[in-house]
This record gives structure tokens, sequence and C-alpha cells, in this order.
């Protein structure tokens, strides 16, 4: 009996140590914990075992085959970078909105569904998911700030874009036509035209069938004059050809082949901002800087979220260390002692 009531008080104490040790904090970022317990439930997940352990995360994440496929790391780490998130949000004055939850759980659901160049991912358990969703709302949330706080390009600055890079749109020429599979096709193309059909709406007709029998030269309207070169009649129809005027193209050649086809140049020279092309072309020339911009600043903005939170790791999954991509060293294995060697001793023949 005395034997008896020792054991249970001995399991009483051991299943106490447990249940403490799995309640004891894994990880705590500005005051919030995750506890041993639930970061190892969410390791074990079949989703995050398979995001942990791939060098292609499907998240917008610095993670992807950073952190060794240790699944607990991977998890601390994400833990981790949602609270930087959740930093620069209150640093820009903002949240996470019920637009960013619902543009989130979209982002997660086409996630998991993969892609034509991937199969499904597992289904998430519900803390699983919760974990993931809690850090791609935040990141949509601060891509929205950021981009809330640069306009898109103004009147001015395309103006400004254009007297900067003239040199760029001194020489053009702006065309249309329309491409055929034979000869005979030509002439009806010029009767078409001549009743005052567009080329778009002759294409369609000659298509109509099924059988591609016609395509627009070309997808730019206007290219640069430097591009087109006079050795073929095309060229020199767009180089040297009547302005205006639809002009009958064919030539037939062993080494570059066949071309039917007829074309209207609409100008040669400079191009305007009048031009719809040097708009569209200069805002997305300003766009691209407007991101590199945003990409910076961001850095910079996680940068200083990163050295601000305050984060307490259990060391057996890692170090914290704000200047590392990930936000997790992994911890150093110590080296296995080398064995002492022992020499046989060496016996010396005698002498003489």
């Amino acid at each position: 009996m005395k034997r008896l009531l020792i054991s249970l008080v001995c399991g009483l104490i051991l299943a106490s140590g447990c249940a403490t040790l799995s309640n004891t904090a894994a990880l705590t970022v500005d005051g919030e914990s995750l506890s041993v317990k639930d970061l190892n439930a969410l390791a074990a997940s079949a989703l995050i075992k398979q995001i942990s352990a791939s060098s292609e995360s499907p998240l917008p994440s610095t993670l992807a085959g950073s952190l060794d496929g240790s699944a607990p790391r991977w998890v601390a780490g994400l833990y981790i970078q949602t609270a930087t998130l959740k930093r620069i949000l209150t640093n820009l004055g903002t949240e996470v909105t019920p637009e960013d939850r619902s543009a989130a759980d979209e982002s997660l659901s086409g996630i998991l569904a993969g892609s034509a160049q991937s199969a499904p991912l597992p289904q998430p358990t519900s803390a699983a998911k919760k974990l993931l969703l809690n850090y791609l709302a935040a990141q949509t949330a601060v891509d929205r700030a950021l981009k809330d706080e640069v306009p898109g390009p103004s009147v001015s600055d395309i103006e400004a874009y254009y007297a900067d890079h003239a040199e760029e749109f001194a020489e053009f020429i702006c065309f249309e036509g329309l491409q055929v599979l034979s000869e005979e096709l030509i002439a009806t193309v010029v009767a078409s035209r001549a009743a005052g059909n567009s080329f778009d709406d002759i294409g369609n007709e000659l298509n109509a069938g099924g059988e591609q029998q016609a395509g627009p030269l070309t997808q730019d309207p206007c290219v640069p004059a430097a591009q087109v070169t006079t050795d073929n009649p095309v060229g020199l129809a767009l180089a040297l050809g009547p302005l205006e005027t639809d002009t009958p193209v064919s030539f037939s050649d062993p080494d570059r082949g066949a071309f039917y086809g007829v074309l209207r140049v609409s100008k040669r020279g400079a191009l305007t901002l009048d031009d719809q092309q040097v708009v569209a072309q200069i805002s997305t020339a300003l766009q691209t800087e407007a991101e590199q911009d945003l990409a910076v600043q961001a850095e910079k903005l996680s940068a200083e979220a990163r050295a601000t939170i305050r984060v307490e790791l259990d060391p057996r999954y890692g170090t914290w260390d704000p200047d590392s991509p990930t936000g997790i060293v992994a911890p150093t294995k110590p080296r296995p002692e080398r064995p002492e060697t022992t020499l046989d001793p060496v016996t010396v023949p005698p002498q003489g």
C-alpha cells in the first residue's frame, strides 16, 4: 500500500511537471506568447511540415529553405515575422482591416489549391490556418498601407519624365496592318479597306470560320526606327513608303520565308505625349520606380520594427537576431569530443 501511494505521488509529480513544461512559453513577442505545446502542435501539422521543408515557400516570406527544414523554427520565425509586420502597421498608424483579412483568406485558399505546376497542399488544422492567416493579413495590410502612401503618376510626373528622356522617343515609326496567309487574300483586305472596314474587323471576319487566316503585324503601334531594316519589302514600306496610305506587301524568300499583307504607316519621327503608347510607357516606368522605392522603404520599416520588438525565444529553437533575414539563428550543435588516441609502444631492435 505504501509503495502504491509513493507511485501515485510520483506519477502526479511527473504529470504536473509535463503539464508545466508544455505550457511554458517557447516564444514571447511583445508580450504575446506561444507555448511549447502549441508550437509543437503547429510544427506537427502536415501543411507546416511540407511548407517548412520546401526551398520555395508558397508564402511571401523570407523563411523558405532558410531554417534547415526545421518546422518548429519555421513556426517561430513566421510568428516573429507576423509581429514585425504588426509593429510596422503601428508605426504607420494603421492596422489590419476586415478587407485585409478577406484578401488573406482568398490568398490562402489559392495557396492551398496549388497550381498547374504543383499539387494541392494538405488542409491546415485550425491553429495552422490561424497562424497563416494572421501572417498573410498583416502582410496584405502593410502592402496596402505602403501603396496608399504613393499615389499614381500625375500629369506633371509624366511630363517631367518625358522631358528628361526625350531622346528615347526621338525616332519612331507608327503603323498598323494585317498579315494574311496568301497573296490572294491581299486583294480581299484591300477591297474591304476600300469599303471602310478596319484592319481588326477584317481580321475577325477572315478568322470567323475557325481557320487562322490573318493576324496583326505587331502588338506595338509604334517601334523604334533603328529596329526597322530595309533589306526586305516590309522594312522598305515602313521606312520609306507613303504615309496614311494602305500599302500591299508580298514577298517569298527561301531564307526568310514568305510574307503577305497590307500595312499603313501613320507617322515617322518623334513621339509626343499625344501618343497613348508614350503615356503608357512612361506610366509603366514611373510605376516601376515607385515599386522599387516601396521595396527600399519596406525594408527600412522592417529593420526599424525588428530593432524595437521584444523577443524571448527558448534557446532550443534558436537565437533571436534582428539582423537576420529570418529573425532566427539556428542553435549551434556542440562539436563531438575527439577520442584520445593511444599510440602502441614502438619496439626498437637492439643495435649491433
